[in-house]
């Protein structure tokens, strides 16, 4: 898209347009600054995909006129309209944290114009570990914590009020405290979450965290709670389900280097769902006050904490999403 305008206006124009959208409003003048000269301009006409559901990720758009439908294809073929964006939104943001493909399309309702980034220019930014760019990242995080909690209370409004169904054995014996294994960090060096991390900064991320034993079936956290700390699976899986009048659904199950219960920890609010062990499993207890530490901590290891446990929100979003379009697919819980 060519402007016609001189490049510094240009860049002042793009400048006060991310001053304005929420995600940025607020950041440091010099960090918008430098985001500028990494956005690409884009228009498409009414009509035109500007991806589709399956693609690779790893682009962001800001919307600065025009319409846009985001859809998810269902089963059945059918489709199932998400929402209706315009003037200030944005589109694929939390590709910038997690990268992945695509989980509904995007199609242009009128012709519509904006800026993109692409999530390597963001890798850049984010890179220099200054104040301006923490933040921005946490607020990525903000956003995919908000989307898993409205994914989860949609579910719950779908599953119906009223007498929960019965909740499942708890099985014998109870939850322990644990000591950390014998040759724990080459094991978790090889999970999700820590594949990132040079081996040695691994117990120095840890240092403090308890590690909790238990059987399976064993709960962990009750629907309503506000919990202190999030739950990282180091072995065995946990399972987290909202329950209604008479019906269930899963909507998370992590295992090894996944985490559960991000909500009421990394928002402020309670948490949503019955957390029970599927087996038996040792999980790590991640305190709400460290996760806030290491979000201001500039050092290498507290980052790829950091960066690890945002992509693992993403992750638990697009598996909350599953049983909403299987339950739109099939008409129930209407």
């Amino acid at each position: 898209m060519s402007s016609g305008l001189a490049p510094e206006v240009a860049a002042e124009a793009a400048e006060d347009f991310l001053s304005r959208l929420e995600l940025f409003a607020g950041l440091p003048e010099q960090l918008i600054a430098r985001i500028v000269p990494m956005l690409r301009p884009f228009d498409a006409g009414a009509g035109t995909m500007l991806f589709r559901q399956g693609d690779p990720g790893g682009r962001m758009f800001a919307i600065e006129h025009g319409l846009v439908e985001v859809a998810a294809h269902l089963p059945g073929e059918r489709d199932m309209r998400l929402a209706t964006l315009g003037p200030g939104e944005l589109v694929g943001e939390l590709s910038l944290v997690n990268g992945g493909r695509r989980t509904a399309s995007v199609r242009m309702l009128q012709d519509t114009a904006g800026y993109t980034i692409d999530a390597r220019a963001f890798e850049l930014l984010r890179g220099d570990l200054s104040p301006g760019a923490l933040e921005l990242s946490r607020r990525l995080s903000e956003i995919a914590v908000g989307r898993v909690r409205r994914a989860y209370a949609r579910l719950m409004e779908r599953l119906g009020g009223g007498e929960e169904a019965a909740r499942p054995w708890a099985g014998p014996g109870g939850i322990g405290e644990v000591g950390p294994e014998r040759g724990e960090s080459a094991y978790l060096s090889r999970l999700l979450f820590f594949r990132d991390f040079e081996i040695e900064q691994i117990p120095t991320v840890l240092t403090g965290m308890r590690r909790l034993a238990m059987p399976r079936g064993a709960l962990l956290r009750d629907d309503g709670e506000r919990p202190d700390a999030l739950l990282l699976v180091l072995r065995g899986a946990v399972e987290v389900t909202i329950r209604g009048s008479g019906m269930a659904a899963r909507v998370l199950l992590a295992g090894p280097g996944r985490a559960a219960g991000h909500l009421g920890v990394m928002d402020d609010d309670v948490s949503i769902g019955v957390f029970r062990a599927r087996e038996r499993s040792i999980v790590l207890e991640v305190p709400r006050d460290r996760i806030g530490e290491f979000e201001l901590d500039p050092r290498p290891a507290a980052q790829r904490f950091v960066r690890a446990l945002y992509q693992d929100v993403v992750r638990a979003l697009e598996q909350a999403e599953r049983p909403l379009a299987r339950m739109a697919a099939s008409g129930k819980g209407h």
